[in-house]
């Protein structure tokens, strides 16, 4: 068996024998068990099986160093941030923008001497969209009302109440939850506010007018300036009505029916 010729291992210069100095570069040579027992080959093999037992650490290192710096930025985000978005919602707004006082051209009224709460209820119901995508109709009350009308500048009313339904029936008489949102027009502007309320019965918007029910109760002799109070009564099935008195004298009421307007016998 041939036996493999002996070499420099700095230079590569052929040699005779092991062990000794090259006689090239002067390097001193190893026995040949030394020589495998410290080839740099395996020393790399050994450095590489030690980098890659080492990886995994690597690896669990910059994982918890990443989840430290995100547990500081959720502990030094300003405590305001989730006030701010809130106060960026639609009621939010809203509400903001009428505790400054809003125009009451904002719910359409343009003569504040003569404000159509039927007209101004569009705007309302609009508002109250904005508070709830499933908001109706609870409640109106307005006064004094002439001729269907209302005088906001000298002192009068038009108030509107929306809720949100609990899912029990439809149409007028819908059950409601508590909370209210309460649209209100007066000499000083707009205010828009929630409130809590108990549970109750939606009205929806009245298919009788409140000038035909004006005039209605008027025929049956209630002498203006009128109350009028749209609502859902319980003592009268539960139907969606006008209830109408003298502004100021409640003693005298007339029922008028919010969908045919015909007056109603208690």
């Amino acid at each position: 068996m041939q036996q493999r010729a002996l070499s420099c291992w700095q230079c590569g210069t052929v040699l005779s024998v092991a062990g000794g100095r090259c006689p090239a570069c002067g390097a001193e040579q190893l026995a040949p068990e030394a020589r495998r027992a410290g080839r740099p080959r395996e020393s790399s093999e050994s450095d590489g099986e030690a980098t890659r037992s080492s990886s995994p650490l690597l690896w669990v290192a910059l994982v918890v160093g990443l989840g430290v710096i995100g547990a500081g930025a959720v502990l030094l985000r300003p405590r305001g941030a989730g006030s701010e978005a809130a106060a960026h919602s639609p009621l939010a707004a809203a509400a903001a923008s009428e505790t400054s006082g809003s125009s009451a051209s904002d719910l359409g009224a343009v003569d504040l001497k003569s404000v159509d709460p039927m007209e101004a209820l569009g705007r309302a119901k609009s508002r109250a969209l904005a508070w709830s995508k499933d908001a109706v109709l609870v409640s109106m009350r307005v006064r004094p009302v002439e001729s269907g009308r209302v005088n906001v500048q000298a002192g009068g009313s038009v108030e509107y109440w929306f809720g949100k339904p609990t899912g029990e029936g439809f149409g007028p008489g819908t059950r409601i939850g508590g909370k209210r949102l309460h649209v209100s027009l007066e000499s000083t502007g707009v205010k828009t506010q929630e409130t809590q309320g108990s549970t109750g019965r939606a009205a929806l918007e009245p298919n009788c007018p409140l000038d035909a029910a004006a005039h209605a109760a008027v025929a049956a002799g209630i002498a203006p300036p009128l109350l009028a109070i749209y609502e859902v009564t319980e003592r009268l099935a539960q139907k969606p009505v006008w209830r109408v008195s003298t502004d100021g004298q409640d003693a005298a009421q007339r029922f008028i029916d919010g969908m045919s307007c015909a007056v109603l016998v208690r």
